[in-house]
Formats: structure tokens, sequence, C-alpha cells
């Protein structure tokens, strides 16, 4: 169940206490901070969110510092410190687009001695036979996708996907060796999910269990961290690199039999540079720095697909994942779209370009709840002497009055907005009372005092709230010192963004980087009429989509880059508020590519959406 209390609510409860609290921010928030930290430290990014969590924990439980309400940004800003001063210690962080040059043999040296060959050999025995032989031939002989797939008689499209379970099962079974043997199986400590915590950083439940156990536990916190240290630098290495020269020869004496097949004998030859087949009599050679490493099964060289004709992708760049937006100073209308796309196919709509211009990159302002707002007064009832129009009943029993509150009674909200509406963006809520009373609105458990003007009016702006789809009931009443109004309730609904076009998208070799390039994917969108839709990456890309008079467009989603994609599409109003995000993957694979663990470099992922 999603817990409905605020952020400032959920701080002073951590503060009186419940661990809960903490737990509901940590679901909260850290998926945000997740892609936060993909930005700061990709290779610690896992670390450098629970690390964080932990100090503002520890801030707020054991002192009076801490934040008090604004908890996102106050986490942002902790994560960026303490990334900063990672970098100072250990010069790992990367805050540019741009990364700088590495001595790749530097690298090798580094992680073959930190790695320990014995337990990365124990974890590679404990996979199943096919893991073990596509780790072995892409990881260690560097064969490429089609000498995969002939040698496993699979199609080259699923070798991938078949790595990336094998890399997963690897990575499982080693950090299982990590966990001393006497907490693997202990219930009062929770190393023994350490394991599925590193490899499933979405899973709330085992983040929340490990979360609020190590915020206690000093052993287990220093064992986490030691854990993910090593794993980091377990992610960023293959096979060959993990097991060291001395553990590929006991590797090939104690594998299965499939496995030996493919039998790797490690000699240092002169020379150096990027990895080269030596491809002759049978036996396949690789050379990587100074190792020279030769696989005894016989592959051919796979014919070189084409390279793809580049095609020019030209999006909004933000240097950081992008924040809210509002329109520039000046520019109040809605773009409007066109009832018909007027360019040629594979051209940008003339209805989306120039959106990004009446847009600056600004956060909206977030309501905050008020505290000690009066109660509103009981409605009246048909029957009592409240309501002289009631027919009289029988006499009542006699009953305890209340004291009669003294003072003239307090005037109506005098609310104007319907008492019901829908759109894709929560509304305005907004009224007139008398000068010079207070008004209180109440949405779920939270309470908001809008500021009167002098002449009586007010407004409630939701939208700040970033409510998600679904119905919504409120009430509002007006009050002066200790008086108040009976409350009038309305009610809204907040419709979902439809997109369509991603119904066999699974995330997992969706698409080539060519047909990523050229065919791409058609999308449907279906919206506010003549609204806009905003779309951004993780990666901080960013574009538009104008809907026509019905609410609809249709494009074509063309990507420059092999990557995976995480896309957030949401529709933005005139005012810069958007509405609930539309969110998903996209995974685009470049079948000609040799294996890069760190992907592709973020400036080359980009989008854009033309005509179809």
């Amino acid at each position: 169940m999603v817990d409905v209390r605020t952020d400032a609510e959920l701080l002073r409860a951590l503060r009186d206490g419940d661990k809960r609290a903490y737990a509901a921010l940590w679901e909260r928030h850290s998926p945000a901070a997740q892609r936060y930290a993909q930005r700061l430290t990709s290779a610690r990014a896992d670390d450098l969110v629970s690390e964080s969590f932990l100090a503002i924990y520890q801030q707020v439980t054991t002192t009076d510092a801490g934040p008090q309400f604004a908890f996102r940004s106050y986490l942002k800003t902790v994560m960026r410190n303490t990334a900063i001063r990672w970098s100072k210690d250990a010069d790992q962080l990367i805050l540019t687009d741009e990364l700088d040059a590495v001595d790749e043999r530097d690298a090798l040296s580094i992680a073959e001695t930190d790695s320990d060959a014995g337990d990365v050999l124990a974890a590679l025995q404990a996979l199943p036979e096919r893991w073990q032989r596509v780790l072995w031939l892409a990881e260690v002989a560097e064969a490429g996708r089609p000498e995969i797939a002939r040698e496993l008689k699979i199609k080259p499209n699923a070798v991938s996907a078949l790595q990336r379970r094998a890399r997963t099962g690897l990575k499982y079974q080693w950090l299982t060796l990590q966990v001393p043997p006497a907490l693997r199986d202990d219930q009062a400590h929770a190393a023994r999910l350490f394991p599925q915590y590193l490899i499933e950083p979405a899973n709330v439940a085992v983040s929340t269990e490990v979360n609020l156990h190590i915020a206690d536990c000093t052993p287990c916190r220093t064992l986490l961290h030691e854990t993910r240290g090593a794993a980091a630098r377990m992610g960023g290495s293959t096979l060959a690199v993990l097991l060291g020269t001395a553990g590929i020869g006991t590797a090939t004496a104690t594998l299965s039999s499939a496995t030996t097949a493919t039998a790797i004998a490690v000699a240092v030859g002169a020379g150096a540079g990027v990895a080269t087949w030596l491809i002759g009599g049978g036996v396949a050679a690789v050379t990587a720095g100074s190792l020279v490493i030769t696989s005894l099964f016989a592959v051919g060289p796979a014919a070189a697909m084409p390279e793809p004709a580049p095609t020019q992708v030209v999006v909004q760049a933000s240097p950081s994942v992008p924040p809210p937006l509002i329109p520039a100073v000046g520019d109040s209308s809605q773009p409007p779209g066109p009832s018909t796309p007027v360019a040629a196919p594979g051209q940008v709509d003339p209805a989306d370009q120039g959106i990004s211009d009446r847009y600056t990159l600004e956060y909206q302002p977030r309501p905050s709840p008020a505290s000690n707002v009066p109660d509103p007064a009981p409605a009246s009832e048909p029957g009592t002497p409240t309501d002289p129009t009631a027919t009289p009943g029988p006499t009542p029993t006699p009953t305890a009055t209340p004291t009669p509150t003294t003072g003239t009674p307090a005037p109506s909200p005098g609310v104007t907005t319907p008492s019901s509406t829908s759109g894709y963006i929560s509304p305005i809520i907004a009224g007139k009372t008398a000068p010079g009373a207070n008004v209180a609105v109440q949405l779920d458990t939270r309470r908001f005092t809008p500021t009167v003007a002098a002449d009586g009016s007010w407004t409630f702006d939701t939208r700040g709230l970033e409510l998600t789809a679904g119905d919504y009931t409120y009430q509002t009443w007006a009050y002066t010192g200790a008086t108040s109004s009976p409350a009038t309730q309305g009610t809204f609904t907040v419709l979902p963004l439809q997109v369509l076009g991603f119904e066999d998208v699974t995330g997992f070799e969706d698409m080539t980087a060519d047909e990523a390039r050229t065919t791409g994917l058609v999308v449907e969108f279906r919206g506010p009429a003549n609204g806009t839709i905003y779309v951004s990456t993780m990666e901080g890309k960013t574009g538009f989509v104008a809907l026509d008079a019905d609410g609809y467009a249709k494009r074509r989603l063309l990507v420059n880059s092999y990557g995976w994609y995480w896309f957030t599409m949401r529709s933005i109003d005139a005012d810069g508020y958007w509405g609930p995000a539309w969110e998903h993957n996209l995974d685009v694979y470049d079948p000609t590519a040799v294996y890069d663990p760190m992907g592709p470099a973020q400036e080359d992922m980009t989008f854009q959406f033309v005509v179809p």
C-alpha cells in the first residue's frame, strides 16, 4: 500500500522513531536517485544512493540537522557532495559527458590484481553449462556474435540476451560467496539478501528490508559497503580479467568438458592495442594488450555487416535529467497542433519545431501542506433546528448541547471551480470568500491554506503536486479564528496520457541500431486537444510532440545509437506543469559492435520524432 503522507510528514514521523517512514521515503525517491546517481558515477550508482539515504537517516534520527520537507532536493545535494568527495579520494567521478582517455593496460593490471580469481572461478562453475560457454566465448576468447551463435546453435540476436543472463548469474553467485557462511542463512541479519539487493536494485521489498537493517547494524553496513566496491570493479571487467592468467589456466582444467572444448592457453606476447582476430589452422587467437588468448574451437571469420548510413539526429540536450519546464516569459499560449502532418515522411513535423524555444528549464513551485488548520463545521442536516425549511418531527431525546461558538459565523469559501472536472493535468481550484477570511483545502489527508487576496479571491494550484492518474476528492472551507464553515466538496479526475506503439517492445534486444536509425518505431499519442507532449530520457535528452485539435499525433521515433533507453512522456500545459508520466524502455543493440560493458557514450544516445 502506498504511503500517502507528504515528505514533511514522513520526516517528522522518522524523527519520532517511525522506521516505516524511512521505507516510504526510499520507495518514493530511490528510482529518481538511481537515475541521478548514474549521471554522477555510473560505476558506483547503487552505492551512492544507499550511502546518501543512510547519511540522511542518521542525520534525521540522531541530530537536529537534516531536511524538514524538501527531501528530494536535499537528497540530491547529499549525493552530489558525496560523489565529489569520492572523486577527490579516488578520481572516479564523471561530472561531464566527456570521458578522459584511460590506459586500458593499467585497468587490466589493476583489475587482475584486485579480483579474487578463486571466487570468480567458483561462481563460474556454479552456472549452467550453457552460461559458462557463452561467457567464455564472449569474454575470454572474445569471439564475435556470429561465431558464438554458430558454436551454441542459436540466433545471433539471442547471444546478447544469453550473455546478460549469464553475466547476472555469475555476479549473483560471486556475491553469495562474499557473504560469510555464518550469515548466509541468518534471518537476524540482512546479509543473506545482499546478492539479491545488489542484483535487483528496483526490488522495493528487498531494498526496504536491507536499508532498514543496515541503518542499525554496523557489521552488515560495513560488509555491504565492502561488497559493493568489489562488485563495481567486477561489473566493469571481462571474465578474462577477473580470472587473470593463472585463473584461466585453472579454469581450463576444471570446467565441464563442453566448456573446455574451447580451452584457453595464455601466453605472454609482444605488442599491444585493440583486440584482433588471428584466424588460421583451426585455432583462433585474440590479443588484448600484452595477453595472447587462444582457443581450440574452430571458427571462421564472419562476413562483416555493412556500416549503416549515418542519420543526423538533432534534439535539445541537457547536462542532467531534465526538470519540469515553464514557458519563456511573454508566451503563455499553448502551442497548437496540426490536424494532419504537412511535412514529408522522415522530416520533423512543422508543428513540433520551435516548441523547445517556448520553454526554459526551471522547477515549478510545489504547495506545502499546512498544520494546525481547524476542522470544517459539520454540515447541516434536514430536521434539525439549523434548517428552517425542514418539516418538524418528533421531539428528540434531550442530549448535551455543545457550547455555542461566539462571534460571527465563518463565511463560505465561495468555490467557483466546477464541482466535478477532468483533464490530463490536475486543476486549479479557485473561489472568493469574504475579505479577511482564511481558506483551507483538503486533498486526501493533506491540508493546504492558499493565500487569500484583499478582495477575498483565492486559488489553489494542484498542478504542482504532480498527481498520478486517478480520481480525487477534495474539500474546501473558510475559517476565521476558531470558527469554520461547513466544507464544500468537489471531485476531479486526472486522465492518463495514452501512448501506442510499444506493445511489442520488451526492453530486451528490441531492434538493431540500423533499424532504430532508419525504421524506428511508429508511436501514437492521445492527450489534451492542441496539447504538447514532453519526452525525456535518463541521459538528459529531450523532445516535444504537438497534438492536434483532437488531441492526437502520430510520429516515428528514431534513435541515433545502440543502448538501453528509458523514455518518460508527459503532457505539458501552457504554464509548464506536467501530467502523469508514461514510461517505457527500448533496447537497441548493434550486432557488429564489440562487447563494451560501459555501453555507448551518453552524448550519442539521442532521439527525434519525425513524420511516419
